[in-house]
């Protein structure tokens, strides 16, 4: 996921072997201290971004993806970087469809009641910052 220092623009980047297949920027914006469901799909023929399990943007973009040796990146594009959480972070090893999708988003109606701050990636980033005091 990309992310624009502009507040609010979101984007997905799919790259093979560090050839850019391809950027779709979103259309709607996001709104900053919101929680926002994001994902991102490449099925070989377009990027989609979907936005709270709806579709925003989809771009014709052709290409594989292979297995590569790099880093994922999340949350950073062309050096501009996000600012913010991010929890629940899933990767597939392909496309999901729009109705795996949508059985994903009604788990999540469950998962978004737990506050934040119960969240297991909230408490280890607290634990991490006692853990730098002594």
């Amino acid at each position: 996921m990309g992310w624009r220092t502009e507040p609010g623009w979101l984007g997905f980047c799919c790259l093979d072997r560090c050839r850019g297949i391809g950027l779709a920027w979103g259309k709607k914006k996001v709104k900053p201290g919101v929680w926002t469901h994001i994902t991102g799909i490449y099925d070989s023929k377009k990027i989609h971004l979907y936005i709270n399990g709806e579709l925003d943007v989809s771009s014709p973009k052709e290409g594989k993806v292979t297995q590569v040796a790099v880093p994922l990146g999340l949350g950073k594009y062309g050096g501009e970087t996000y600012v913010g959480g991010m929890d629940e972070v899933f990767l597939y090893n392909r496309a999901l469809s729009v109705d795996e999708l949508k059985t994903i988003m009604k788990s999540f109606d469950v998962a978004l009641t737990v506050s934040s701050r119960d969240k297991l990636a909230t408490c280890w980033a607290s634990l991490k910052q006692i853990d730098r005091i002594f």
